[in-house]
């Protein structure tokens, strides 16, 4: 049984490799780019994140949430209600870039839909009257939970 599973395994193996090879070539002679392949290999409901896109729009949500905790911390008592709504929008905007439906990142899967869904919470919470800042404050806490697990 264990030589059984070994060669299944090979065999396995060399299918990767083997259709790895074949879809560069094939990407090669029909002038397709990786992101084309990867379109192609993938169902539409799938989106497929580079780690470099992932770690270049984390750097940015976290130089968000930075300059975000900065303000707060600057204007403890009156904070800008522009200036904080700002802030929420780019982190929304980047949080989209990186979600939408199924991804190849399990975390992000996971985690990504409650961070966008406390952004938008604390949105409201800032427009309302009189406005309360008080989710935006702890909209951060939601990076903790996904980078600490």
């Amino acid at each position: 049984m264990n030589c059984k599973n070994q060669t299944i395994k090979s065999l396995q193996s060399m299918l990767v490799v083997g259709l790895a090879l074949f879809s560069v070539q094939c990407g090669t002679a029909h002038n397709l780019s990786p992101d084309d392949v990867t379109d192609l290999t993938y169902p539409s409901s799938f989106k497929y994140v580079h780690r470099k896109q992932i770690v270049s729009k984390m750097h940015h949500l976290a130089r968000t949430l930075d300059s975000l905790e900065k303000h707060f911390q600057d204007n403890p008592s009156e904070p800008s209600m522009t200036l904080v709504l700002q802030y929420l929008m780019d982190l929304q905007t980047t949080a989209n870039k990186l979600a939408g439906g199924t991804t190849n990142n399990e975390k992000i899967d996971r985690y990504l839909p409650q961070f966008w869904s406390d952004i938008e919470a604390a949105k409201q919470q800032v427009q309302s009257t009189p406005p309360d800042f008080s989710k935006a404050q702890q909209v951060g806490y939601a990076c903790h939970n996904c980078h600490m697990r």
